[in-house]
């Protein structure tokens, strides 16, 4: 009986550059700012799909002092609430659709074969050199540094009360923290935020300034958290995809309610299996360990996106197991050297 091969573990440098390539072609498609219907979960949307040529229009610009976007527009945007930007969406050309999707399988389904990644990122790299011609140095450099996995966004957090009241990066422009980042505008401004899906009941603290979006989430087992799950994707693909902004989600202590928000947004959009996402999260900010009960509503959140099989047990979140109780140690830790005793739980 043969050994089984690929890694038990999802490669987070390829999840970066399927990301990184989304948020390239919402700068760079001409459709890119144009609002289309949300699809069905996993779908392309075709009645809006561009040709494969290059379409040189970006996005909106970021409100801060090197921006081009004046103040005016910013206001105008946060006056506009979330409604106006739940369907935003830009529509992957037809000629990447094909290669992307089968970069992000290769890349999430484990275990993962390190050969089928490489091939069909070489592919997804020649489809869209002849889609992005003039963008072929800065795109050739993005799977250079793939390819030597030089994306890793592996910082080191301080595993300090300090440390677990920042902010970590999750993927790119998606952050994920407690509440004080959330209150330092100098921060926001410095990771180009400008989105922040607050998940816990108090006021937004700069209104006017960043687009909000508040989920007043109670941090118990019982409580529905899946009940946000669709709204808050929304919220943060909104930003995520619109190349030079960021969103943050945060949550009082950035321990259970935020983690999971972000877990859930992986899992629908990459079809992650739930502890897989959990277990990535857990290794960009150590201190996620969300409850019990948000954990069991993931997964049934999984299974009804059809992402992992209905009450089956998923191999794969068992290989994340390790990642939870380390983190789950490390938040423990972290509440108890907090010198400032003041997390909103």
């Amino acid at each position: 009986m043969g050994k089984p091969t690929g890694s038990p573990q999802l490669p987070d440098n390829e999840l970066i550059l399927f990301f990184s390539v989304l948020r390239f072609m919402s700068q760079h498609n001409a459709s890119a700012a144009v609002a289309v219907a949300t699809p069905a979960v996993g779908s392309v949307p075709t009645s809006a799909t561009p040709s494969c040529e290059y379409g040189g229009s970006s996005v909106e610009g970021r409100r801060s002092s090197g921006s081009s976007l004046p103040p005016s527009s910013t206001e105008s945007r946060a006056s506009k609430g979330v409604s106006s930007l739940r369907n935003n969406r830009f529509a992957v050309p037809e000629c990447i659709a094909g290669p992307l999707e089968a970069f992000r399988m290769a890349a999430t389904n484990l275990p993962v074969d390190a050969a089928a990644v490489a091939a069909t990122r070489e592919r997804l790299l020649e489809a869209l050199l002849a889609s992005y011609g003039p963008h072929a140095a800065a795109l050739s450099e993005l799977f250079a540094r793939a390819a030597a996995g030089a994306l890793r966004q592996q910082e080191a957090v301080s595993l300090s009360g300090s440390g677990m009241q920042s902010m970590q990066e999750v993927l790119p422009g998606l952050y994920c923290g407690s509440y004080h980042p959330a209150a330092q505008r100098e921060q926001l401004d410095g990771a180009r935020i400008t989105h922040i899906l607050c998940c816990i009941g108090t006021a937004p603290r700069f209104p006017g300034d960043y687009m909000y979006l508040t989920i007043p989430a109670d941090d118990r087992p019982e409580y529905n958290i899946r009940q946000h799950f669709d709204r808050t994707f929304d919220f943060i693909e909104s930003a995520t995809l619109r190349g030079g902004t960021g969103v943050l989600v945060h949550c009082g202590a950035g321990i259970s309610r935020a983690p999971i928000i972000v877990a859930a947004y992986l899992v629908r959009k990459l079809r992650m299996p739930p502890g897989q996402a959990v277990a990535f999260v857990q290794r960009r900010r150590p201190f996620a360990s969300p409850n019990a009960g948000f954990v069991r509503q993931l997964r049934e959140y999984a299974e009804s996106l059809g992402v992992v099989p209905q009450g089956g047990v998923c191999l794969c979140d068992a290989t994340a197991a390790h990642d939870s109780r380390h983190a789950a140690s490390v938040a423990l830790q972290a509440r108890h050297t907090d010198e400032g005793g003041s997390l909103l739980k």
